[in-house]
């Protein structure tokens, strides 16, 4: 297969520790059974309104419909009562701020208890219409300039934009079967040729993270989107949420697969010098390699769009020092 690769080399921070990002121990025992309620939304404000000029425009270039795949227009409501317990749009707020997967084992309980829909732990059921209340172009807009990470604008963004925010938990009721079938065949994929190069170096195997693969396959449709060639990492900020900093691969390739990018990327490890790690992963192609086999990432999650690949890696690797290289990544 002929391959037109171009990879942005997964850089991250120097020796930035996030904090908890790199601590394993569990919790004490005795709050196993406790629930901690996350921080209620700071005071709010709501992003920047495009003019009707802009909204007329962008409806007429196609950006007035939702454009990303997972967002779907349903949303699971449960058989058996399984519900979100808590009002409004508070819990669709706490899922796009993190809290579903809080390192913190007392918030992701709450989350768990309170929050069932929205951090999609109910089986699917009866459904309702899930769509944005604001208009879809402004959505998307906001969306593109991704309000949604920004603390002060993620309630709005919850409550006015979870559609085009990716917050509804199904896809169309005729396209449901179809759609898990290939995002299952496709996490399958990702996570064997993973763990399969894992395990040449020691490093326990990968488990996903559905909002790792949510933010991976927004990476990758604009990347598809704008198809100009560049191939730059999205802010550090934007990959960090439940105190943990991820790590980013990014992949072109005509036809490409999440075998066939995970391949390319492990290739670099012939470029790897165990000898002076630090000096090699700054002047060559091996972050996507150390990366891949960094032995203190547990997460992974990917998406792709096109020609392009994300993976999204927690904790991150590639922290710029060498006793981290040298505990982390065995040749």
């Amino acid at each position: 297969m002929n391959k037109f690769v171009v990879v942005a080399a997964v850089l991250l921070v120097g020796f930035v520790v996030v904090s908890g990002a790199d601590d394993s121990s569990p919790a004490s025992n005795s709050d196993e059974d406790d629930e901690e309620m996350p921080p209620l939304p700071p005071s709010h404000a709501v992003p920047p309104v495009p003019s009707k000029k802009k909204i007329r425009w962008l409806e007429a270039h196609g950006h007035g419909g939702q454009k990303h795949p997972k967002s779907g227009g349903i949303v699971k409501r449960a058989a058996g009562g399984c519900r979100n317990r808590y009002r409004g749009c508070i819990c669709d707020y706490y899922k796009l701020a993190g809290h579903c997967n809080s390192r913190l084992g007392s918030v992701r309980r709450w989350m768990a208890d309170f929050c069932k829909v929205s951090c999609g732990l109910c089986d699917p059921g009866p459904t309702e219409s899930c769509e944005n209340k604001r208009d879809d172009a402004v959505c998307e807009f906001w969306v593109k300039s991704r309000f949604q990470y920004n603390p002060r604008f993620q309630y709005t963004m919850a409550c006015d934009c979870p559609k085009a925010c990716g917050l509804c938990t199904a896809e169309e009721h005729e396209s449901i079967d179809d759609a898990m079938a290939s995002t299952a065949a496709f996490r399958e994929e990702c996570l064997r040729t993973h763990n399969q190069y894992r395990a040449n170096h020691n490093a326990v195997d990968l488990t996903w993270d559905r909002r790792s693969a949510e933010y991976a396959e927004r990476v990758a449709t604009e990347l598809d989107e704008k198809n100009d060639g560049n191939m730059d990492h999205t802010p550090v900020r934007q990959r960090t949420w439940g105190g943990v900093t991820h790590g980013e691969n990014l992949a072109y390739m005509t036809g490409i697969t999440c075998q066939s990018g995970t391949d390319y990327w492990y290739e670099e490890r012939d470029n790897y010098d165990p000898s002076n790690p630090v000096q090699s992963f700054l002047g060559g192609d091996v972050g996507h390699f150390t990366q891949i086999v960094w032995k203190r990432t547990l997460t992974v999650g990917c998406g792709k769009a096109g020609n392009y690949l994300a993976c999204i890696y927690g904790p991150t690797g590639n922290r710029l020092s060498t006793a981290e290289f040298l505990n982390n990544v065995d040749p």
